[in-house]
């Protein structure tokens, strides 16, 4: 099966299943838990759990700057700004850009709801989100393509270590096909 069809496919159970169990729980913005769930996953098991954890960092982060800046400033549009000026950079800075987006969702409805107690709600819907990814992404197909490519090239380089091992006339004229 094709790789991106099974991203396909995880994309859209992961969106249910993230949407269903913030619902579940009775969570405002439910349907942001399927929106994160979709954006962390990955084609491989180590990009989505890089990823993910950058995003959880990130979005703590945000969520972070977010309660302190609108506890002291109150809940304006020029304090959302200097947020946005202040968090953009940093995530850079620190190499967790990935956590932007979310971020930016999750402190709109604090921003939108002007109660800082949303700041839980957006820290359940991240984590059921990435969580709900995190399982999906537990299933990778192997690429049977990519397999076969590999022995074959491994068989390739066994025969010419052995030719070399019993010193006989080696033909180095398959490697130029191995590199390509």
């Amino acid at each position: 099966m094709k790789l991106s069809l099974v991203l396909m496919i995880k994309m859209t159970i992961g969106f249910m299943i993230g949407m269903l169990v913030a619902v579940l729980f009775k969570l405002p913005y439910f349907y942001t838990a399927g929106v994160i769930a979709v954006l962390s996953l990955e084609p491989t098991r180590k990009q989505s759990t890089d990823n993910s954890i950058k995003r959880v960092i990130g979005s703590l982060l945000g969520l972070g700057l977010a309660v302190l800046l609108f506890y002291l400033f109150g809940y304006n549009v020029w304090v959302l700004f200097l947020l946005v000026a202040i968090f953009i950079p940093l995530s850079f800075f620190t190499k967790i850009e990935k956590g932007i987006v979310v971020s930016l969702v999750l402190i709109s409805q604090i921003y939108l709801e002007k109660d800082l107690m949303f700041s839980l709600n957006a820290i359940y819907i991240l984590l059921i989100g990435v969580v709900v990814a995190l399982l999906l992404n537990l299933y990778m197909p192997r690429d049977n393509q990519i397999i076969n490519e590999i022995k074959k090239i491994d068989k390739t380089i066994n025969s010419l270590i052995q030719m070399i091992a019993n010193k006989e006339k080696v033909d180095f004229s398959n490697i130029d096909n191995l590199i390509k």
